[in-house]
């Protein structure tokens, strides 16, 4: 039983990650299988504490951390799932529990229903969009009713909103009143606190290095830049932006380093860490990662207290267990088990660590404190790097050394800051913070400007990062003799993951391609060629624009733009370009010049909204081209805002592919010469959907030699049977209304 002697919680851990897989994406095999492994490991630990009579209070962890992932499947199962529950319209008694960041069109409000058709137990958080223009103001605290249908989420976003506790979406909501105003919500009294703490910070300070402090300190990462926030993301950071033990960690230390410089009694320090956990957790909104990070730090703090030891694996695992039985929509929160295993990888790497300095203390302190930190970084990532590539588009190439680099600079911004708030009115250390915080924004900015960014497309990839998680639970499981040497072949391979990606991403070349894709009057282009990439949007603006660009961007694995093309103005424009611009650096941003008054409005508020980004705004020429790797584009014809509806005509030039776009209705209008002038000249046409569906049909029955590709995507233009063979005869493809891209050669 030489397994269950010093990691009895690592295979439990094990599988309890494969429970968390299979349980929320297996079938019902699965989970069973899973019930099997986990009562298996159960039996046999089980064996072992009675052989040996020890490890008893690991034993009541390991039982409780498996019954409460199972109650949380459980909880998911037969309660939380209100879509299933309730079918059709429902009368729905709720109170407005927060007011998320709302766009120009509308708001997004998180509410608790207190009854659902009068039913019992059918209290669940939902959410609901109200229109901005309503004339009812809500506010947190407010009792509504109204009927609504509850749908559930989208597979792409279902676990993403289940790890916030949400059930499911309001829609097609009738009759919203308010039946009464300002009732006690507790979230509602930390909210109003966060808000003050926030306008402090930045009353002390500014508005850059406020928000980044707000964000550190509280989690309020809304009032960050989106430039900033892609920048951590593509460095492989974000997680110094959301809240988890790091904060706690560095917050906690200096309360402990000030009472013991006032000379405080062990005891009292313990009790009031203890406290401080506890107000921290309930200001911050008790996000899971917090929460473990708390319930550590309690229940260290309670063994040190009671025992005068403590067990970090133990109190990391027991802390798990807690979450899952307090908020059992945790086990969808991918942030608890990153969070989870990270810690996993700090222990068992300071556990090695405290055995080699032993037998190194003649090492000089810096090096040995460099070599520490870097080693730090690097097994928390292994212990991560299975969730991170499979739950995420790619990894960042130098996450190791920006997470080391950057976690000093936070460690100054929270220490400074937490100050600052407190004796700001008397010393004024925002002249100190605000450069610190200017620094580290301008150095994420330029390091996020490279090609760091590796997506998760190489499937020699994932088998290393397998290969690379079995060995770092073996090493946690079994009692290795030469762990320092087996640390080294962790370390190794890790290095060799990021290596191989590194080699990949700059040998690798994106081959001439054009992407072609059409959905809700929405017409995008993607060319990628000689390593760079660039989007055309001719679209009939709508909310769901600028998503569709970033799906289609992320669908494609290009994690940086070269070039995004407009081809029209619309109200809805700012919105769309906030959207791209947060999902992928874009370097230069192309725009129609100014025609009417109209447009300038929409401009000058275009470049209010565009203001935190670094990309470089241009405008179309309509007598020149936009080059593109070895593609070349010229906008022939463009229709104003206000005019007509947004049209457009435009070449695509390769080196032996010429693409004409015709928009929809042009050959039905005055402009049809200038379309067929196009047409004479392309290898390929499109005729896309994009602008209203014309009622009248227009017929295309030109015969143009040497056409390879005709698109239909148009609503109002159809083909003649006499033309279509003509052009099918002649070897032509003709594609109407596709669903994929016929475009990629």
């Amino acid at each position: 039983m030489r397994l269950f002697d010093k990691r009895p919680l690592g295979l439990v851990l094990c599988i309890m990650l494969g429970g968390f897989v299979l349980f929320t994406c297996g079938s019902f095999v699965f989970r069973a299988f899973t019930v099997l492994c986990a009562a298996l490991l159960l039996l046999l630990y089980i064996i072992s504490v009675i052989e040996k009579r020890k490890n008893l209070l690991l034993l009541a962890c390991s039982v409780g951390l498996c019954f409460s992932v199972l109650f949380s499947n459980l909880y998911f199962g037969l309660w939380f799932n209100a879509a299933e529950r309730f079918n059709g319209e429902v009368n729905v008694e709720a109170t407005v529990c927060e007011i998320q960041k709302s766009s120009s069109y509308y708001k997004k409000i998180v509410i608790k229903t207190d009854n659902i058709n009068g039913e019992d137990h059918s209290s669940y958080k939902l959410i609901l969009y109200v229109d901005a223009n309503d004339e009812y103001e809500l506010a947190v605290g407010d009792g509504i009713k109204f009927k609504c249908s509850i749908k559930d989420f989208s597979d792409e976003y279902a676990h993403y909103s289940y790890a916030k506790g949400l059930s499911g979406t309001c829609d097609d909501v009738k009759e919203l009143t308010v039946t009464e105003n300002g009732r006690f919500v507790p979230e509602a009294m930390f909210s109003q606190l966060r808000e003050l703490i926030s306008r402090h910070a930045k009353m002390l300070s500014d508005q850059e290095a406020g928000s980044m402090l707000s964000a550190l300190l509280l989690g309020e990462r809304d009032m960050l830049s989106e430039e900033v926030q892609l920048s951590f993301k593509r460095l492989g950071i974000t997680h110094l932006l959301a809240l988890s033990g790091l904060h706690l960690a560095i917050l906690s230390f200096a309360l402990e380093k000030l009472f013991r410089i006032l000379g405080v009694n062990k005891n009292i320090r313990i009790i009031s860490t203890i406290a401080f956990t506890l107000l921290y957790m309930a200001l911050t909104g008790f996000p899971v990662s917090v929460m473990r990070a708390g319930f550590m730090l309690i229940l260290s703090n309670l063994l040190a207290l009671c025992f005068r030891e403590s067990d970090s694996v133990t109190s990391l695992f027991v802390a798990v267990a807690l979450i899952c039985l307090i908020s059992p929509y945790a086990i969808y929160d991918v942030s608890l088990w990153l969070s989870a295993f990270a810690t996993l990888g700090i222990i068992v790497f300071s556990e090695l660590s405290a055995e080699v300095k032993e037998k190194n203390k003649d090492r000089p302190k810096l090096l040995s404190a460099t070599g520490t930190s870097l080693m730090v970084s690097a097994f928390a990532i292994a212990a991560t790097m299975f969730i991170t590539q499979f739950s995420f588009n790619g990894i960042s190439l130098i996450s190791p050394i920006s997470t080391l680099i950057f976690s000093i600079f936070v460690e100054l911004i929270m220490y400074i800051g937490g100050a600052m708030l407190i004796f700001g009115w008397i010393l004024p250390l925002g002249l100190l913070l605000s450069p610190i915080v200017k620094a580290m924004t301008l150095l994420s900015s330029f390091l996020s400007s490279f090609d760091i960014f590796v997506s998760k497309e190489y499937f020699f990839v994932d088998i290393l990062v397998t290969v690379l998680t079995a060995l770092f639970f073996i090493f946690v499981i079994l009692d290795i003799k030469n762990k320092k040497s087996f640390a080294l072949i962790i370390t190794c391979l890790l290095a060799v993951i990021y290596a191989s990606c590194g080699i990949m991403n700059s040998v690798g070349k994106f081959d001439d391609k054009v992407v072609y894709y059409t959905e809700n009057k929405q017409d995008v282009f993607l060319i990628k060629s000689s390593q760079e990439a660039s989007l055309i949007s001719a679209a009939q603006y709508s909310s769901t624009t600028g998503y569709n660009a970033a799906d289609i961007l992320m669908k494609e694995n290009v994690y940086m733009l070269d070039k995004y093309i407009a081809t029209h103005y619309s109200w809805k424009l700012a919105e769309e370009l906030e959207i791209v611009l947060s999902t992928v650096p874009v370097k230069e941003l192309y725009l129609p010049k100014v025609q009417n008054k109209d447009e300038e409005t929409i401009l000058n508020k275009l470049m209010a909204s565009l203001k935190d980004f670094t990309t470089e705004i241009k405008y179309l020429d309509p007598t020149g081209t936009i080059s593109t790797g070895s593609y070349k584009i010229r906008f022939i014809h463009t229709v104003p805002y206000g005019t007509d509806t947004p049209q457009s005509i435009l070449m695509l030039y390769g080196n032996d592919r010429k693409i004409a776009y015709i928009s929809s209705g042009i050959l039905n209008g005055n402009e049809r010469l200038k379309a067929y002038e196009a047409m004479n000249q392309a290898t390929d046409i499109v005729f896309g959907c994009h602008g209203k569906s014309y009622k009248n049909k227009a017929y295309f029955t030109a015969e143009i030699e040497n056409l390879e590709k005709i698109v239909f995507s148009s609503n109002n233009l159809t083909i003649p049977s006499y033309t279509a063979n003509y052009y099918i005869k002649n070897g032509c493809e003709i594609h109407s209304h596709p669903k994929e891209s016929v475009l990629d050669d």
